[in-house]
């Protein structure tokens, strides 16, 4: 709870802060005269169980559940800051050890990280294939290069059958790696067999379903994922730096606009 003498100007954020400094939670307050409150569920970042980005099906969540402990918490306020403690307490009926949920929180991390991993992967790859999917429709503008006067009436891809082919062929080499990260076939999570990125996040919520330490199971399965995550890695930079690569070399010999691939990841 907080108190207002009066509404602020801007708006109010509390941030949630870990022994080490590391902001773990932002939450906007309320802004009205008097009491205030602000709950916090003691979880990181936006919810992931949904379909968009490669979630998981629904009731499943990689967001991270903080553990116990002593976090710093300030109010920001129209320019001022008001800091305190929070000490988050173990609940006494949850049957796992302090020690238990420091090693899930530490397997949690690892989770999330490859989560994201393959999230900044998949969304590389929409990336390289709505720049395909514009050169097989034939768009004069330079899906890039907005706003170049020179690039307005660049050649297109409608007098290059080879090319075309070429495109067709790399475009489908993307398709399927982004199958192998998410489901590309449309319906509901419960059609299609589940890809990489819903199978992590599957097993974010399994591990933590309880207080306990992770199971040899979790662990093994985890192993067995970031593996396939590895190898999706692999092949994402053959295809950039093979075929990716010689197909931009022959558009730049025909005055066409590239394929523009991430520099974090090319």
């Amino acid at each position: 709870y907080y108190w207002l003498g009066e509404e602020p100007e801007g708006e109010v954020e509390l941030a949630v802060e870990d022994l080490t400094g590391r902001v773990v939670a932002t939450l906007k307050g309320t802004e009205e005269r008097g009491i205030n409150r602000i709950h916090w569920d003691l979880r990181k970042g936006a919810d992931q169980g949904g379909a968009q980005g490669g979630g998981g099906p629904p009731g499943t969540s990689a967001r991270l559940l903080q553990p116990p402990g002593e976090y710093r918490v300030t109010l920001k306020v129209d320019g001022t800051e008001h800091a305190g403690t929070l000490r988050v307490l173990k609940d006494p009926d949850s049957g796992g050890s302090l020690q238990d949920i420091a090693v899930q929180f530490a397997l949690m991390r690892e989770i999330k990280a490859d989560i994201e991993s393959a999230q900044e992967l998949f969304g590389q790859i929409d990336t390289i294939r709505a720049q395909l999917n514009q050169l097989l429709e034939g768009a004069e503008d330079d899906p890039v290069a907005e706003g170049d006067p020179a690039a307005e009436k660049r050649p297109t891809l409608k007098e290059e059958p080879g090319l075309t082919a070429q495109a067709r062929r790399l475009e489908a080499s993307f398709t399927a790696l982004a199958d192998s990260l998410v489901q590309q076939k449309e319906g509901g999570f419960f059609m299609w067999p589940g890809r990489l990125i819903a199978k992590l996040i599957y097993l974010a919520t399994h591990v933590q379903s309880s207080d306990h330490a992770p199971t040899a199971q979790a662990r093994e399965a985890h192993s067995v994922l970031r593996e396939q995550l590895a190898v999706a890695e692999e092949k994402y930079q053959d295809l950039i730096r093979n075929e990716l690569e010689e197909f931009n070399g022959t558009l730049r010999a025909r005055g066409l606009p590239i394929v523009r691939v991430n520099p974090g990841r090319g």
